[in-house]
């Protein structure tokens, strides 16, 4: 079961210019200040907005429980040349969760974000790519899925980079801190093109890390 894959002891995940470690308390102000960004936040609807210190505070301490029920892992992107906090990739089990709405236990949620100033890096693609394969490979997962608006292009690129496929169209995301909803796609990415396209998908990747 990925459950009693996904501990604690799996991480620190490592790429070439990357540390992806478990978030932890030390990361709030990290959090905050990434995430009270409104260019970040606004692409994100299951943020709350604003987005306070308080909420960093909840974010953090959530990531820390589901991590140890199994149920999911939120992990800092470091760069290791400088130790620098540079964003978050995250993936969770929505099987698991406490109010499932789906009994897919091969099914995990892909998320990342980056903070504004590291944005056109390639460290969010950089950052999803490892952990994609994470899923795949150590957790055994069957597929992933991800939901991005629309009028989100950079987040769309990643997803296309890792071979992500359109399932759903047209699906209205309500944000959590109100407004009207958004339109989104939901991306799906089943576990055996994944390794049927990866030389494909590493060499764009590289590519993309190099820009």
């Amino acid at each position: 079961m990925a459950d009693e894959l996904l501990t604690p002891d799996a991480f620190p995940l490592e790429t070439r210019r990357l540390v992806l470690r478990s978030v932890a308390p030390g990361d709030v102000q990290a959090v905050y200040a990434m995430y009270s960004d409104w260019e970040v936040a606004r692409w994100l609807s299951r943020l709350p907005w604003p987005f306070t210190h308080s909420s960093a505070h909840t974010f953090v301490a959530d990531a820390i429980d589901d991590l140890a029920r199994g149920t999911g892992c939120m992990l800092a992107m470091i760069e290791s040349q400088n130790n620098a906090f540079v964003g978050i990739v995250n993936l969770r089990m929505p099987a698991l969760e406490p109010q499932p709405w789906t009994t897919d236990a091969g099914l995990a949620i892909l998320g990342y974000g980056v903070t504004r100033e590291r944005w056109g890096a390639g460290f969010g693609s950089e950052g999803a790519a490892r952990v994609t394969a994470f899923a795949f490979e150590d957790l055994g997962l069957s597929r992933l899925r991800a939901t991005v608006l629309r009028s989100n292009l950079a987040s769309r690129g990643i997803l296309e980079i890792l071979g992500f496929k359109v399932s759903e169209f047209g699906v209205k995301e309500v944000p959590r801190y109100g407004g009207p909803p958004r339109l989104g796609d939901v991306h799906l990415l089943e576990r055996r093109d994944w390794f049927a396209n990866r030389p494909a998908q590493d060499m764009q990747s590289d590519e993309k890390s190099s820009r």
